[in-house]
């Protein structure tokens, strides 16, 4: 019986006991690799709010590192380690009193960062986390207010209104509208290829042959660089439109090729790189540079392959400006079924050079890193509208043909556009009257409030009920 009370009483005392001291006593007992771990985060500099554990555990300790010390001394005050480290870290002997002291500092340099209380400046995971909130403005400046003052809209009533200041549906037919019945029709169609409602009325039969917007319809999975570089292309083209000079794209919009092209057609290419392992700086063999980022460095760039076929490179730059190819097509091409090709192979490593220089910058400047976010956020938002207004899926017996799909894509597009170009004009108007009252909006603070706002448009009301409208806009013309 006593034996019995003895062995019951052991596991008692086992089973009170969590796995969080078993861990912080094994990382005090196992201290080699936990001094590793420390020794290999001393060239990081970490920055924290005044107060924070982890943050000041390791500028103790990085004070002690500095003096050479191997253990506590005497009149060293080390910095509060918690309640649940004080009974390891107040052993008497100076030697395991230094090493407990390092698995605790390991521990709460770790709960800092991920708290965001410790920080790292250059990096993205681990910034601060003002850097990671909005500016702190008055309720009045924000997006909400502003499309407050706008108020709410019909999905056509949008649609009129731009209509009668750009006259896009005489670009579609490629002709003026003879009556409102065909103007009708041009909007039905538009609707019915461009939204997920159908019959939206009896003249909204699809008008494939009618719909003729400029677009370029794309298989999912795949590279979307060569869509991308030749919209932007297409568009600074025309002498009277704002050129565009820096295209933002996600991982999937860039290649090194795609890089080197964009470069000799005069804009930038500015990826937003997923993976950490494509974040690498190439520079050319035998290139020196600096021991701190030695790791990060890849010596793969080949001048004399850039050299042989510089003469092509900028062959097919101009043949792309001179419209002889497009750049979705030239890009196509150049893919990786080109390995081995020496214009291929100039471009790539051109490419890589201009993506090194990029990430340079994208790493160091934080206002261009945040430009580059806030580019990539609108793009995003635009997707968000193009869901809101169709939302289902292509019907099976629809889209089978390329003209047909390219009547839906350029459709679902131009409907985008349409209610862009109307939140922009109602936005301007809004500034310009708040501005009149004495109320005006910061001009950065305007500059980030996107046109992709929706939630005020009823893209499910009246689909074509504004008759009346479409005949006095059609006699008006």
């Amino acid at each position: 019986m006593l034996e019995a009370r003895t062995f019951l009483d052991d596991i008692g005392e086992a089973g009170t006991s969590t796995f969080a001291p078993q861990v912080r006593r094994a990382l005090a007992e196992h201290n080699r690799r936990v001094h590793a771990h420390l020794a290999g985060l001393r060239h990081i500099e970490f920055a924290g709010a005044a107060g924070d554990p982890g943050c000041e555990q390791w500028h103790n300790w990085e004070r002690l590192q500095a003096s050479g010390a191997k253990e506590i001394p005497q009149d060293f005050d080390l910095p509060p380690v918690g309640v649940a480290w004080n009974s390891i870290v107040s052993d008497l002997d100076p030697q395991s009193r230094y090493r407990d002291f390092e698995a605790s500092t390991t521990m709460a340099l770790r709960k800092s960062l991920c708290g965001g209380n410790t920080w790292v400046n250059p990096s993205i995971t681990f910034r601060a986390r003002e850097s990671m909130l909005i500016a702190d403005v008055e309720p009045r400046k924000t997006r909400e207010a502003v499309f407050k003052h706008i108020g709410s809209v019909q999905l056509p009533d949008s649609l009129l209104e731009v209509d009668a200041a750009t006259h896009f549906s005489e670009a579609l037919p490629a002709r003026r509208p003879s009556s409102s019945s065909e103007l009708l029709a041009v909007y039905g169609a538009l609707l019915t290829h461009g939204t997920d409602l159908d019959a939206v009325h009896p003249c909204s039969r699809p008008l494939g042959p009618v719909l003729r917007p400029a677009n370029q319809p794309i298989v999912l999975n795949e590279r979307q660089a060569g869509v991308a570089v030749e919209g932007v292309e297409q568009h600074n083209r025309a002498e009277d439109r704002i050129r565009i000079s820096l295209l933002a794209v996600d991982t999937h919009g860039v290649t090194n090729v795609a890089m080197a092209i964009v470069k000799l057609l005069g804009f930038d290419l500015c990826p937003r790189l997923r993976d950490l392992r494509e974040r690498k700086l190439f520079v050319p063999r035998g290139w020196p540079v600096p021991e701190t980022i030695e790791g990060v460095t890849v010596r793969r760039v080949s001048v004399k392959a850039i050299e042989r076929g510089w003469d092509d490179l900028v062959r097919l730059a101009a043949s792309i400006r001179a419209g002889k190819v497009s750049a979705a097509h030239a890009l196509h091409r150049l893919g990786s079924a080109a390995v081995g090709d020496p214009l291929h192979r100039a471009a790539q490593h051109l490419g890589r050079l201009l993506r090194t220089l990029f990430l340079c910058d994208y790493l160091a400047i934080r206002g261009y890193r945040r430009e580059i976010h806030t580019l990539l956020d609108r793009g995003e938002s635009v997707h968000q509208l193009q869901r809101a207004n169709h939302g289902g899926q292509v019907a099976t017996e629809r889209g089978r043909r390329r003209q047909e799909m390219a009547a839906i894509s350029g459709a679902h597009a131009l409907l985008t556009n349409i209610v862009l170009a109307w939140n922009t004009g109602r936005m301007d108007a809004v500034a310009a009257r708040l501005h009149r009252d004495g109320l005006g909006i910061e001009e950065d603070w305007l500059r980030r409030i996107g046109p992709a706002y929706f939630l005020h448009i009823n893209f499910r009301g009246v689909a074509l009920g504004r008759c009346r409208a479409v005949s006095g806009i059609a006699t008006a013309r």
